[in-house]
């Protein structure tokens, strides 16, 4: 949905289908639709490094002293 949003604010940009009156409204819509699919992205990048960190195998500190 956020992409159809961003490719018709966009599309209403950059053509002159309406009033640039309309633009005033278009480009925030595409602009906070954007913020939105980064923070996704972002977000399921963050989550996909999580994954591939907890399927390493974890390395083991060996201490030779009790730790204090």
């Amino acid at each position: 949905m956020l992409v159809l949003l961003l490719g018709v604010s966009l599309l209403v940009v950059t053509k002159d289908l309406v009033s640039d009156a309309f633009d005033f409204v278009a480009v925030p819509v595409g602009v906070l639709a954007a913020v939105a699919l980064t923070r996704r992205g972002v977000r399921l990048a963050a989550r996909g490094a999580s994954a591939v960190a907890a399927r390493m195998p974890a390395v083991t500190v060996r201490r030779s002293q009790p730790a204090a």
